[in-house]
């Protein structure tokens, strides 16, 4: 009927979505697209399905944290999952094979930070692919800002993959893809349900301001 029909061109053109999670500090996020991964020949983006344990000896991971307490809470979220997924956590980003940034959205001058940190990033891929290194590390963008420029920041040679903060569990799942396949990864995937309360945050090592 015509209100069915409304509905779905609804559903079909809404770009943006504002979300209320309560279990988690009441925080607003707004989110310009919802799609869970984004799909592009160019770049070899596609959804992972597969086992979440590193396939070889366990990898080092490595997290900066920008922005506001509540990025700091998820990021403890975050190295709780990894490390229970059989990674282990470094304090030295020259030395790990994985660097992952928390980013925000909102703070002043914190994606700017973020985008000089990945240029510093890729210099460090560069001086270990000379060195022959296996992983050279691995580099993801994680939190808002990877929901709000997921396209752009796919873009970029320095990062591998991209997570929102509703699929912070699929980490694992998207560096073992990484791992065997070597193509860019990205989920984020909304979830209005997602308050990750059965996980034990771990403090993370070092993070940013």
């Amino acid at each position: 009927d015509v209100y069915k029909r409304q509905e779905i061109m609804l559903r079909s053109h809404a770009k943006v979505i504002v979300r209320l999670r309560f279990s988690r500090s009441l925080r607003y996020r707004s989110v310009v697209n919802v799609s869970q991964v984004v799909v592009d020949s160019r770049h070899n983006v596609t959804s992972p399905q597969v086992n979440s344990k590193p396939s070889s000896s366990s990898l080092k991971f490595y997290i900066e944290t920008y922005g506001c307490q509540m990025n700091l809470s998820d990021s403890e979220i975050v190295r709780s999952i990894l490390i229970d997924s059989g990674y282990e956590a470094c304090s030295d980003v020259e030395s790990t094979d994985i660097i992952l940034t928390n980013t925000c959205a909102v703070r002043e001058n914190a994606e700017s930070k973020v985008w000089n940190r990945l240029k510093f990033f890729q210099s460090i891929r560069k001086k270990n692919r000379v060195k022959g290194r296996r992983f050279s590390p691995i580099v993801g963008v994680l939190g808002c800002m990877a929901e709000r420029l997921k396209e752009k920041l796919l873009l970029e040679d320095s990062v591998d993959f991209v997570c929102g903060p509703d699929s912070y569990r699929d980490i694992p799942s998207l560096l073992q893809s990484i791992v065997n396949v070597g193509q860019k990864q990205a989920n984020t995937m909304l979830s209005f349900d997602e308050t990750y309360a059965d996980i034990k945050p771990v403090r993370e090592v070092n993070s940013a301001s």
